[in-house]
């Protein structure tokens, strides 16, 4: 590999202010190369998985479920499914469906398009606060690691809070290297574009702010100090709206179980020292620092000395300002795990925002790490099998995806079931949904999630809401219909039996059959499925007389 090479290089305009460390094997040229070649790796793997189709689990229908069915307004409310998620990604997702259709690709497409720019940001992120071997390590580490490869394809504003944290660390750097009112100016502005898709980014756009105000303060000067007031404001007055406009309702909605859920991310009470000191070292030892593989406590401890030793270096270096604006966004984020309002280093989905410092500083820390080696000879071994190592795990991700393209088998019967039955069972007769089509809610809404968002997907008919969706079938037409039951929820002996007594009066006695969907908990879906024949030419739904709608709530099993 030539690449791997003692180089050293400066900026025309004198001395460069990227970390290097000493004796490094890579020069400039071959280092960009490198990280071009990650860069475009970890885009590639996003699209194989993204072109696999995978079926959504749980997690992803019970957000698409809210884009599906809700319009703009009604996505600025409290979310059903426990759901959380800014407005700026909810909206974005509302109209990928509705200008390119509702199917896993567009559900998908905001997260995909987020998980690309994040990657070319990142990319130059790495180049302005980095050089060498440091660069490469970073942006290889960024491209290749599990955590932000998977959040690129899924349902869920996770790669967006991804690609708001690069950015805003971009810009800061930027306004670093050269400060200026116009620049600060723009950094307000990248703050306002930034937070309406990602909540934790204003932990991000915080620690910026800090790591600029150390340095533009001492310098006196009005114009700038006005600028980063200004920047400050905008910051503020974002949040601010967003927290009024949708984030209030979200909370008054699902408040309550998301503290429950992420109890873990909260620290213990100051007056338990001990327990505290243990919270803390397993909060940064975890999930938040297990870059590229991922894994909980203590499988981030290597990553978590390596970044320790890159925080060293660049102090010792004098290129503080990434530290300095790492520690505040820490340190905000550790504000709001104390008044319970976010989490702190336990679930990386919603840490997603620590990933580009953590990076840039493993990369830091692995070429000091690499420089302390004596032997030239021992450096290029070590960096080969870095490279391939890195590169293996790239390949190794999309492999496993296309041996088992799906995350839970009970996913993937779903989605098979929804494309065989709404495409294809009706042989040619109406196909009609018992709970939305004639808007009958027979069981717990929270059980069907994953039915309905299927039937969605692959029905050649949009959701309309229910209650209407029969208008247009034809007289005398024999029809299908379906319902799913969870095994916890069925309705009563009774209700069915009125429901079919009141069909029997319009439509023959019809063809029953089940399909069975059962989860890797041994717990299952069943679809029953009715064909129904007229009695007489003019047979038609809006002849059947139905019960009550306060008749047909689902009930448990055991409470028949």
């Amino acid at each position: 590999m030539d690449e791997l090479r003692i180089a050293r290089s400066t900026d025309a305009g004198g001395a460069d202010e990227r970390y290097a460390a000493a004796n490094d094997p890579l020069d400039d040229r071959a280092a960009a190369r490198w990280a071009w070649t990650f860069t475009l790796v970890g885009i590639v793997i996003r699209l194989v998985r993204y072109g696999l189709r995978m079926p959504l689990w749980n997690d992803e229908a019970f957000l698409a479920l809210n884009v599906i069915r809700r319009d703009y307004t009604g996505l600025t409310e409290g979310l059903d499914t426990t759901q959380v998620a800014p407005i700026g990604y909810l909206w974005t997702s509302r109209a990928a469906i509705e200008w390119l259709g509702t199917s896993e690709f567009t559900l998908r497409l905001p997260a995909l398009a987020a998980g690309v720019l994040a990657l070319l940001a990142f990319r130059r992120l790495a180049a302005r606060a980095l050089r060498g071997t440091a660069q490469v390590a970073a942006v290889a580490c960024f491209a290749v690691a599990y955590y932000p490869y998977r959040h690129a394809v899924e349902v869920k504003p996770y790669s967006c809070d991804l690609a708001a944290a690069v950015l805003l660390l971009a810009a800061g750097m930027a306004c670093r290297r050269r400060l200026s009112p116009s620049r600060l100016l723009g950094l307000g502005a990248m703050f306002a574009l930034c937070l309406p898709f990602s909540y934790p980014a204003v932990f991000v756009a915080g620690g910026v702010g800090l790591a600029l105000a150390i340095e533009v303060v001492p310098r006196r000067r009005f114009a700038e100090l006005a600028a980063l007031v200004a920047a400050g404001l905008a910051l503020v007055a974002t949040f601010g709206g967003l927290y009024l406009a949708a984030m209030s309702g979200q909370w008054n909605r699902t408040g309550g179980n998301m503290q429950w859920h992420w109890n873990e991310g909260f620290p213990p009470s100051p007056t338990e020292p001990l327990k505290l000191l243990v919270w803390l070292v397993k909060a940064h030892t975890g999930e938040t620092l297990a870059y590229p593989a991922g894994g909980d406590a203590p499988w981030g401890l290597p990553q978590a000395i390596a970044a320790a030793i890159g925080v060293v270096a660049l102090v010792r270096s004098k290129q503080t300002f990434l530290v300095r604006a790492v520690a505040g966004m820490l340190a905000l984020a550790l504000l709001a795990a104390v008044l319970k309002r976010y989490p702190y280093g336990f679930g990386e989905r919603v840490n997603q925002h620590w990933v580009p410092g953590v990076c840039l500083l493993l990369g830091a820390g692995g070429a000091e790490v690499l420089a302390r080696m004596r032997s030239q000879r021992r450096r290029n071994h070590v960096a080969r099998l870095a490279v391939g190592l890195l590169l293996g795990f790239a390949v190794a991700l999309p492999t496993i995806d296309f041996a088992k393209p799906y995350k839970y088998r009970f996913d993937r019967d779903h989605q098979e079931f929804a494309r065989w039955f709404w495409r294809f069972a009706g042989e040619g007769r109406p196909l009609v949904c018992v709970g939305h089509d004639l808007d009958r809610k027979l069981f717990d809404p929270f059980s069907e999630i994953q039915y309905h968002v299927q039937r969605s997907i692959y029905r050649r008919a949009p959701y309309d809401g229910g209650g209407a969706a029969f208008a247009s079938i034809p007289r005398g037409s024999p029809i299908t219909r379906v319902i799913g039951t969870y095994e916890h929820y069925r309705p009563s002996a009774q209700a069915l039996s009125d429901w079919l007594g009141a069909m029997d009066r319009v439509y023959l006695p019809p063809q029953t059959a089940t399909y069975v969907v059962r989860n890797d908990r041994d717990q299952s879906i069943v679809y029953h499925v009715w064909k129904f024949e007229p009695r007489t030419p003019e047979a038609h739904l809006s002849q059947v007389v139905l019960p009550p709608a306060e008749e047909w709530a689902g009930t448990k099993p055991d409470a028949e």
